[in-house]
């Protein structure tokens, strides 16, 4: 006959039921952490997601908190626990793309050896990322540019590295040292043309980076080339593909227009400026 087992008395558990029932609440307790760790991480990219999109919108005056809560689909609480208010995403949005910004330019320049390669590829980064960054971009740099803004020390800070990056690689294709206001020109020119990509009104395409692109690297090839240097050939609106020049075109005659009209609300203004006198 086998050994009986001992059967434990009423209102008391045996060691081996004791075993079996802490066995399971530790392992919910390890299997609980990283979901909720998990779940504050999701909810704190869903903000900064609906907020990027929202400020990308309607700029950073005109956004609510209550945008970001309809934009991010999360309540009020689940905002106020990462976020004191719109200012508080807004610097983390900001901080998040300068840090991304000035790691894939860097990339860029350790990916090849020569120094107009680099400065290529840099400018490539710079429209990748803007595309990346979505409408946004041109938001946190017209709110840091602002005089009286909080974010202006961190867009200088890495323009100024930006520039420190560009400058080292372009002096070293020149003979004599170049007047550091030229690279300053230039990446105000790449940033201008980058914004130019978010006014389309519609999806950026790879043609339009192609272009931009093109364009950039005439102002640089221009910029940097001795007077004996063969320059790129300029860019043509006939040399662009069928469909993106026709956009083009429109763009230019509704530029025109607004010109047009603009002009004469201005000669209106004079005729009523003088018949006051």
């Amino acid at each position: 006959m086998g050994q009986r087992k001992n059967k434990a008395a009423p209102g008391e558990t045996s060691s081996a039921d004791q075993s079996d029932q802490k066995t399971p609440r530790k392992r919910r307790s390890r299997r609980q952490a990283p979901k909720k760790a998990g779940r504050s991480s999701y909810s704190r990219m869903n903000i900064l997601q609906g907020a990027a999109d929202v400020f990308g919108r309607l700029g950073f005056a005109a956004t609510r908190v209550e945008d970001i809560l309809d934009a991010a689909g999360i309540s009020r609480p689940t905002f106020y626990r990462f976020f004191r208010n719109k200012e508080d995403v807004f610097d983390a949005l900001d901080e998040i793309s300068h840090v991304s910004l000035l790691q894939l330019i860097r990339s860029a320049i350790l990916s090849v050896d020569d120094p107009i390669e680099k400065i290529e590829r840099c400018v490539d980064a710079f429209l990748r990322w803007h595309v990346a960054t979505g409408p946004v971009a041109r938001v946190l740099r017209q709110e840091a540019m602002r005089a009286d803004s909080d974010f202006s020390e961190r867009r200088m800070s890495t323009m100024a590295r930006i520039l420190d990056l560009f400058e080292r690689e372009a002096q070293r294709v020149q003979t004599e040292k170049v007047d550091p206001l030229l690279f300053v020109g230039l990446l105000a020119a790449v940033e201008r043309i980058a914004d130019e990509l978010h006014s389309l009104g519609r999806p950026i395409t790879e043609d339009d980076v192609a272009r931009a692109r093109r364009v950039i690297m005439r102002l640089v090839y221009g910029a940097l080339a001795e007077t004996s240097d063969a320059l790129p050939p300029l860019p043509k609106i006939n040399d662009l593909p069928k469909k993106q020049r026709r956009d083009v075109e429109r763009q230019m005659k509704e530029k025109s227009s607004r010109r047009q009209e603009d002009s004469d609300s201005l000669q209106r203004s004079l005729w009523l400026l003088d018949l006051d006198g």
